[in-house]
């Protein structure tokens, strides 16, 4: 591979000149403060992912170590050097995946790591060079509402402690070195991950607190533990649990799990932390378990169910992928985190194209009558597209106000900007230009401003695409996705009956029977309660009213397969396309 031109030239040579690299920008919230709002998403394996990239020797040395005496294929800390805009693409893709907390390429970058390689001289340029690139990439998609926090990654090393491979004293100073350079480098936070030995953890624990008081500047520690066997055992026979609970919490802000095994595999374990620690809980497993050649076949799809009930159960506050984990398994882990109000991505500056046809929409569709001012209509109409689109509920509310006061009908309203706002956004979403909070917050939008017309509709005759009803099955708690595609359906000019979630068949059935519907859609995000779909189709055919309604399913573990095997008339693995689906069905497209 020919290492791409460097665009982030990181000045990480040696020096006692340094200063810290101030956290970009200062408006930023504290990490612990979005940990109780909401679930933030990691990154994946950075090993895994370069692997995609199929680096030469050459490609590690770069013309910094062309002449090193040892062979340095495999030591991905030293690509901050030799290969940095390599190691941001990397960040990059994880980010743009929907990750808003990068780790550094500092796994190993410390001395007992990197004296194999006769790098251990190189601890703190390599540390530091890491961390800018981080920091350079976090910087490049922070925004106020969507922040990107930096991570400084702390590996285990390979020598024990407990094993008295390393004096505790040497070790020590190793992570010392290294804690100094991720600080000084920038981050957001120190992590100390796949521990295996917990007496290590402890002396980077101590490394951190005394670089922290060193540097005046208190830091969030977050500690991530492999797991043997459910039960809580490490791989040193340590008692885990009982360990995390001694964890001194002045330092501490969060533990969790990562590697050693699939996210099945750890949530029971994971359960127990969430119920009896202090501390905020983090996960990102392996996808999966390795298989018979080593390697992990846990699809983006498979792993995102897998981690759902983590999310669903509320145990985590932060949720991402390790060992043959990339950037589609974080995309795909992302797209079931749900963020509040205020935690809205920053919007896409609307194209020209779009813009031109939503002005063709309006002008296909929107009637101007005699008290409506065209100049007047137009920035209402442009008011409205933005608003929704870029979710922000006040200014929807108030732009579909000053159009029902200009005088136009709630159908103009809903045919002229409503509809071609969440249409862009679902386009968006299917093009990887937007992700599930982006969907939501447009949906929410969109929903407020139709509280307003729905009074002005009663008793009229509102033409629609059709009519839906939508639930989860019986057993299945799951609403986020389902309420995400009834919004959408609803803003693309369905009319749409939620009803909820546990939905047992009869009550499917005589929803359809009660409202005459067109569509049923129905979701499951549990393996235990697909079979649920098939009974109700079943129950459709006995009530003799199959013939009559058109049979829609989704949800992360289902299939285009399975959807055929129960005789459902199509499938969708996401809100945009489930609208599409549905238009589909109706002759729409």
């Amino acid at each position: 591979m020919q290492a791409a031109e460097n665009k982030h030239v990181c000045q990480c040579q040696a020096s006692e000149s340094f200063e810290i690299v101030r956290e970009a920008p200062q408006e930023k919230a504290a990490i612990t403060d979005y940990m109780k709002e909401r679930v933030l998403v990691m990154d994946g394996g950075f090993g895994t992912t370069l692997q995609e990239y199929h680096l030469t020797e050459k490609d590690f040395r770069g013309n910094l170590f062309a002449k090193h005496a040892k062979d340095l294929k495999g030591c991905n800390d030293v690509l901050s050097l030799s290969n940095p805009s390599l190691v941001a693409d990397v960040h990059r893709r994880f980010v743009q995946a929907g990750a808003n907390i990068i780790s550094t390429n500092t796994f190993n970058a410390q001395a007992v790591s990197l004296k194999p390689y006769q790098l251990d001289d190189k601890v703190r340029e390599i540390n530091l060079a890491a961390a800018v690139i981080a920091r350079s990439v976090a910087n490049e998609y922070h925004c106020k509402e969507y922040p990107v926090y930096v991570f400084g990654s702390m590996g285990p090393t390979e020598k024990c402690i407990e094993l008295n491979e390393i004096a505790r004293e040497d070790l020590l100073k190793a992570y010392r070195e290294q804690a100094e350079a991720l600080m000084l480098g920038g981050v957001d936070a120190f992590i100390i991950e796949t521990i295996f030995d917990a007496e290590n953890a402890l002396i980077a624990l101590q490394a951190c607190r005394e670089t922290m008081e060193k540097f005046q500047r208190q830091l969030p520690v977050c500690m991530s533990f492999t797991l043997k066997d459910p039960k809580g055992l490490n791989m040193m026979g340590q008692d885990l649990l009982a360990y995390m609970k001694a964890l001194p919490r002045d330092i501490v802000t969060c533990v969790g799990l990562n590697c050693s095994l699939g996210a099945e595999q750890m949530i029971p374990f994971l359960r127990k932390m969430a119920a009896e620690l202090p501390f905020y809980i983090s996960a990102y497993p392996n996808a999966g378990l390795p298989n018979k050649d080593g390697k992990y076949d846990q699809t983006p799809k498979m792993m995102q169910a897998a981690v759902w009930p983590l999310i669903a159960e509320g145990i985590v506050n932060m949720i991402g992928g390790c060992c043959g984990t990339n950037d589609e398994h974080i995309e795909h882990i992302a797209r079931l985190v749900a963020i509040d109000e205020d935690l809205w991505m920053k919007p896409h500056v609307i194209p020209e194209t779009a813009k031109q046809a939503s002005a063709q929409v309006a002008e296909n569709k929107t009637t101007i009558n005699s008290k409506t001012n065209n100049k007047q209509t137009t920035m209402t109409n442009d008011l409205l597209f933005q608003a929704i689109l870029t979710g922000k509920l006040p200014e929807a509310e108030k732009a579909t106000q000053e159009a029902i006061d200009a005088g136009l009908s709630p159908q103009e309203i809903i045919n002229g900007q409503m509809i071609a706002a969440m249409s862009e956004i679902g386009q968006r979403f299917q093009d990887g230009k937007a992700f599930v909070p982006q969907l939501l917050m447009a949906a929410r939008a969109m929903k407020g401003a139709m509280q307003l017309l729905k009074p002005l509709m009663e008793g009229a005759a509102v033409e629609t695409l059709g009519k839906a009803i939508i639930g989860t099955v019986k057993g299945d708690l799951h609403d986020i996705g389902k309420n995400l595609v009834a919004s959408m359906l609803e803003g693309c000019g369905f009319e749409v009956i939620n009803i909820g979630i546990d939905v047992p068949a009869e009550k499917f059935v005589e929803a359809v029977k009660e409202h005459n519907a067109d569509i049923l859609a129905m979701s499951a995000l549990l393996t235990t309660t697909m079979p649920y779909m098939k009974e109700v189709i079943d129950a459709l055919e006995a009530a003799g009213i199959r013939q009559q309604v058109k049979v829609m399913v989704g949800g992360a573990p289902l299939s285009q397969e399975y959807a055929d095997e129960i005789g459902a008339d199509g499938y969708s693995d996401n809100a945009n396309s489930a609208v599409a689906l549905a238009k589909s069905l109706m002759g729409k497209n």
